[in-house]
């Protein structure tokens, strides 16, 4: 009777666990800051949420009406017909719009900022890759997220740096390193 009881436990905690953190992408990391050294942790679960959730809190409209709309750690609540994305990004279609894939939720790295105006540990790099087909390759979205007081959090800029790459400028308290 006890085994049962502790298998139940388990299985609830496990069932919670890919609920917070975004089914079976980790929300949570070490990052080491390749310019010192300095190994940091990083919880970015505050900018994920739930499937009960009917639109993306988090999102940002380009000057010429695209969007992108982001679920980090997990599925994005938007149009995308795709499963395993967590930026669907709205654009122009002819007189109307279509919905792609800016990049796979399994594709997730957390690493330390490679942009010296963005330094690590102030900033962390969270990049999805893998969206839809761009070029040769396939899109990228990467997410520059800085340490501020905002909570979840709020995108406050956008640049394309290449054809087939985004990135995208957030503040938020889940750029916020701890020591480990």
């Amino acid at each position: 009777m006890n085994s049962k009881l502790c298998v139940s436990v388990v299985a609830i905690i496990a069932a919670f666990v890919m609920i917070a953190c975004g089914k079976d992408v980790k929300c949570q990391s070490f990052v080491t800051d390749p310019n010192t050294g300095k190994t940091y942790y990083y919880d970015i679960s505050p900018l994920y949420h739930n499937d009960s959730v009917y639109i993306d809190v988090i999102w940002l409209r380009l000057p010429n009406g695209e969007i992108y709309y982001v679920n980090f750690c997990g599925q994005t609540s938007s149009a995308c017909e795709e499963e395993d994305t967590t930026v669907c990004i709205r654009l122009h279609d002819g007189p109307g719009w279509k919905y792609v894939s800016g990049g796979s939720t399994s594709t997730q790295k957390i690493t330390a900022s490679d942009r010296p105006d963005y330094p690590s540990p102030e900033t962390v790099l969270v990049t999805y890759s893998h969206g839809v087909k761009c070029g040769t390759g396939r899109y990228t979205t990467k997410f520059y997220i800085t340490c501020r007081g905002v909570d979840p959090g709020f995108i406050y800029n956008f640049e394309n740096s290449s054809f087939c790459e985004g990135s995208l400028f957030l503040y938020s308290v889940a750029g916020c390193p701890t020591s480990p």
